[in-house]
């Protein structure tokens, strides 16, 4: 069950609870549910607005949003359920990166909700733990032979060695950022590398 938060204007939690989902029914308003749900978004989006969020960010947070309110069901988005949030995704029918987007507007909506004045929903955030796997995009590699056109493409002799020494050795971006003279040992030429706190 979803608790509500004390007030003092509702004789209990129950009562609290079905005005803010049921308030169509209890006063008559137009369009329903669905009515109900867009005024709740649109508080949400304004106070991301007021917490500094950039107008593009708010209206990427709208779009996925539109989503939930668009959702066909007789619940408010107040009763969506785990599989509710998964039916949506699932219906989306695009990437797994889109998915991921929505899914992370959907978490943010829900998280806001929990820490609200609205609802407490501790034990049923549809949300909570959920995850969607996204394939991470392939990297371009530099082939063999594009590498002396690298180095010509170099106008300082700093630059030449980093990338001589990113071809040669494999190394990571920071690995070789936290290389210092010290862990060069030009004798036996060899360089000490850090990865991690406590491996070389």
């Amino acid at each position: 069950m979803i608790a509500m938060r004390a007030n003092a204007d509702f004789a209990d939690a129950s009562d609290r609870w079905r005005y803010l989902s049921f308030s169509y029914k209890m006063n008559g308003e137009p369009g329903g549910i669905r009515t109900h749900d867009t005024r709740i978004k649109s508080i949400y989006l304004k106070e991301k607005l007021m917490s500094g969020l950039s107008p593009r960010t708010v209206e990427f947070y709208e779009q996925k949003l539109d989503k939930l309110t668009s959702y066909k069901t007789s619940k408010s988005i107040l009763e969506y359920t785990r599989q509710d949030i998964l039916d949506i995704l699932h219906g989306l029918g695009t990437s797994q990166g889109d998915k991921q987007a929505h899914l992370r507007a959907f978490k943010a909506f829900y998280n806001w909700v929990e820490d609200s004045d609205f609802v407490n929903t501790v034990n049923t955030n549809p949300c909570r733990r959920l995850k969607i796997k996204s394939p991470k995009p392939l990297r371009h590699a530099v082939k063999l032979e594009e590498v002396p056109t690298l180095l010509e493409g170099c106008t300082t002799l700093r630059n030449k060695l980093i990338v001589s020494l990113l071809c040669e050795t494999g190394l990571r971006l920071s690995e070789l950022e936290s290389i210092k003279t010290d862990d060069i040992d030009f004798a036996v030429r060899t360089i000490k590398v850090s990865r991690g706190a406590s491996k070389e």
